[in-house]
């Protein structure tokens, strides 16, 4: 059943209308924390910082399981490479403030600075992901 957002999708999973369901952990870390939820397993390659107890999904049984959220910093297309590379300098600076880093991490994010390059490059193997996702499961717009 599709939901409007994630404050929705966590209610029906807090009150036991659903048992599972996939978050990007920085959006439920509160409810975490507040036992309201119970994390299973990390969509990610490694176990996060914030939640060291909590296995993988590939841990959990699903080999070479590998799918975790993202944020991204995206400009126009035609947006010239110096001022990109000038606001990708600009965002490694300030996630690089211990404040700003500290924030992140409490809340659920794995930090790690990028380039232009490789974020193209993890796109486009996410959109290859999620497609293949979708085809397999016969997936159509409606």
């Amino acid at each position: 059943m599709p939901y409007k957002g994630t404050t929705q999708a966590t209610l029906v999973v807090i009150s036991g209308q659903i048992p599972v369901m996939f978050f990007a952990t920085s959006l439920v870390i509160e409810q975490i924390r507040d036992r309201k939820i119970h994390a299973l397993a990390g969509g990610g390659a490694k176990r996060l910082t914030l939640l060291p107890n909590v296995p993988t999904v590939a841990e959990s049984g699903v080999p070479g399981f590998d799918f975790n959220t993202w944020m991204s910093i995206f400009a126009p297309l035609n947006t010239p490479k110096e001022i990109v590379s000038r606001l990708n300098a600009e965002v490694i600076k300030a996630l690089a403030v211990p404040d700003v880093r500290d924030r992140l991490v409490s809340i659920g994010f794995e930090i790690e600075g990028s380039t232009a390059d490789k974020l193209a490059a993890v796109t486009k193997t996410r959109l290859e992901q999620m497609q293949k996702v979708i085809k397999g499961a016969g997936i159509t717009i409606q």
